[in-house]
């Protein structure tokens, strides 16, 4: 059942159902914010070494991962 219709359905019943049905559902989405945030990666530079923190990803090419950015890096030189 969808959010909206779930919190139509407890405003009917009564005020303790809505309550109920409200924090449910920001438990659901305080779990969703803070999930992507976790499993987002960092990439930065420390000195002239480019760094991705993460944790372990599977079936995740990092080569060419590696390669597709030397080759945006590279286009970005030649335009200049």
């Amino acid at each position: 059942m969808a959010p909206k219709e779930e919190l139509i359905q407890a405003i009917e019943r009564s005020p303790d159902e809505l309550i109920r049905v409200l924090l449910d559902l920001v438990r659901l989405w305080q779990q969703q914010i803070v999930k992507p945030c976790q499993e987002q990666p960092r990439v930065y530079y420390e000195g002239n070494v480019l760094v991705v923190d993460t944790e372990a990803i599977a079936d995740f090419n990092f080569n060419h991962f590696i390669d597709e950015l030397r080759e945006e890096r590279i286009q970005e030189l030649g335009s200049k």
